[in-house]
């Protein structure tokens, strides 16, 4: 596998042979008058994964992971930190302008995280990708000619919805097992709010037709996928929108951030059980997601159910993922039980990984995983086996504790 990215400035540090590095100067849409940032990362991936020995936990949910630290280093080490020391958080003014940085923030960390969600499909199948990153939006543009097949193109057509989906959960499990911050709660709201307005206020929901939008592309290859109908109606894609937002851990996101500028408090408690709701774009159709986390003695269990809506009614799955299961002082161990029955076939796909400690706040895990084919979110189609590697970053979780 060889990686080529665009940052330019750090070319003469790395042998050509290796990596190659090239300058991306920003760009401004002439229709729009909308400022950009062309910003590549071209991935060329040469072997199919069933075939690679150490396959990451999840690359969508490690992408989130990668989007949650710098929206938290931004938001504590950089905004609050310059609040804090110009005393800007002890009035609602200050506070209020603080989120007036924040916010921006957290909207645009939503938009990436949604575009490299489309980028991990496109790097699955070998397609270097660019991507384009506007005030308001974002843009994934694959940089191959390659003819991809069709369950391939409705992954990608899906992937950015994946992508907001493993941020959010990622953001709800470091809730659940750490406690509530304000600062990275409107994180999740944004990630809801923007999902569920692209859906259920964008053009195809308004019944126009506009190129390269997701959920446009999504439909049109899905009708070609069913031999001319979709297995699925426009108000079935509006209904999951609307699903994805009645999520119980939307409205205490919102409510803690509208707090904190309103009192100061940072830190918030979290109930010990707290359902929450999601929306995905699929190669089986609209998929309904419903799970029910609960906290027991340090750890998370988070059973779950979900639903795909097509013609012959038979896609549904569930399964339950654990997360810090103690096993010593100083190891801990995440496991993840899936099954499903998709296309009338039975599926699975079982995970488990055992953390270290290797510095302070950081953790590095190694497991094993094994998977029969069928989807799940953020996961290649095949099946595959082998082992995982993964990191847990605490001082990331911690640094809002204060």
């Amino acid at each position: 596998m060889s990686v080529t990215m665009n940052t330019g400035a750090i070319k003469k540090y790395f042998p050509a042979t290796q990596t190659e590095f090239e300058s991306s100067k920003g760009s401004a849409k002439a229709a729009s008058y909308e400022p950009s940032v062309s910003v590549s990362a071209k991935l060329h991936y040469e072997t199919p994964y069933y075939q690679i020995p150490v396959y990451p936990t999840n690359t969508t949910a490690a992408i989130g992971k990668a989007n949650y630290t710098a929206f938290m280093f931004a938001a504590n080490e950089v905004v609050n930190a310059i609040a804090s020391k110009t005393g800007a958080d002890e009035n609602i003014v200050g506070r209020a302008l603080q989120y007036g940085i924040t916010v921006p923030l957290g909207l645009f960390q939503g938009i990436v995280q949604h575009e490299t969600g489309h980028g991990y499909r496109y790097w699955e199948q070998g397609v270097p990708v660019e991507y384009e990153f506007g005030v308001t939006n974002g843009r994934t543009c694959p940089q191959s000619d390659k003819e991809l097949p069709l369950e391939a193109r409705i992954l990608m057509n899906g992937g950015g919805f994946e992508g907001n989906h493993a941020l959010t959960n990622y953001i709800a499990d470091q809730t659940m097992l750490y406690g509530g911050d304000a600062r990275n709660s409107f994180l999740y709201f944004a990630n809801k709010l923007n999902q569920t307005y692209y859906i259920a206020v964008g053009p195809y929901a308004r019944g126009e037709h506009k190129d390269n939008n997701d959920v446009y592309n999504y439909v049109e290859n899905m009708t070609e996928l069913g031999g001319g109908d979709p297995g699925f109606t426009r108000d079935d894609i509006r209904f999951g929108a609307y699903w994805n937002l009645a999520d119980p851990t939307t409205l205490l996101t919102l409510y803690n951030s509208l707090r904190y500028v309103a009192t100061g408090e940072k830190r918030y408690d979290i109930p010990d059980f707290l359902p929450r709701t999601g929306f995905l774009l699929t190669p089986l159709g609209p998929e309904y997601y419903f799970s029910t986390p609960f906290r027991y003695n340090k750890t998370l269990f988070d059973p779950y159910f979900r639903m795909a809506v097509n013609s012959d009614g038979n896609s549904y799955g569930g399964g339950v993922h654990m997360k810090n299961i103690n096993l010593d002082k100083r190891i801990s161990m995440d496991a993840d039980v899936d099954v499903w029955v998709q296309d009338k076939e039975l599926g699975g796909m079982f995970k488990d990984v055992v953390y270290f400690p290797i510095n302070n706040g950081m953790e590095l895990g190694i497991g094993g995983s094994a998977k029969s084919r069928g989807y799940v979110p953020g996961q290649p189609l095949d099946a595959y086996y082998g082992f995982v590697v993964d990191t847990k970053i605490e001082d990331v979780r911690f640094s809002a504790r204060e």
